[in-house]
């Protein structure tokens, strides 16, 4: 597995993986690694997610900044990718850990989200003086977890990036 995956991408339903792995082909590179759930490299995945609904087959397309294989300790790797964006939370912001399991994961999506989330809070606390508001529906910052069989994907997201590139929330747990 290429360390520089920077997309998870989610298929439709009503297509099979053979059919959105041909439709991204000249896209860049793609793997699946659970059912209907794809890593991928892209050049520019900015303009991957503006054009992102010429494809047929696309369900989601999301933004990675770190894929690793989850055989550690996945919650302190997680810890460790958080604490690096802690200088771009501002005071006042609504924060949010959202987590999304697909195949056979070892672990809980609400333990991880309840874990990073209580980590989230001590840690914005210490380093910012103040006890963070937590905002499941529409906050200002958001990362996003995403656990694929034994991979993990995370991302940083603002809200005018959720906005811009139409990445709503879903029902917290899976995908």
């Amino acid at each position: 597995m290429p360390k520089d995956w920077n997309l998870l991408v989610i298929k439709r339903k009503e297509c099979g993986e053979e059919e959105l792995l041909k439709e991204l082909e000249d896209e860049g590179e793609f793997e699946v690694c659970g059912e209907g759930v794809l890593f991928g490299k892209v050049d520019d995945v900015t303009e991957f997610l503006e054009d992102v609904e010429k494809f047929r087959c696309v369900s989601k397309a999301v933004p990675l900044e770190s894929v690793f294989t989850t055989s550690g300790d996945l919650i302190s790797a997680v810890k460790k990718h958080i604490a690096k964006h802690i200088d771009e939370i501002e005071p006042e912001e609504t924060l949010c850990v959202y987590v999304e399991t697909r195949g056979n994961v070892k672990i809980s999506s609400r333990i991880v989200e309840r874990e990073v989330t209580a980590y989230l809070q001590r840690l914005v606390e210490q380093v910012l003086g103040r006890k963070p508001k937590i905002d499941r529906r529409n906050p200002d910052k958001m990362f996003s977890i995403y656990i694929v069989g034994d991979k993990c994907g995370i991302c940083f997201l603002t809200r005018e990036m959720r906005e811009k590139y139409k990445l709503t929330l879903l029902a917290a747990g899976s995908l």
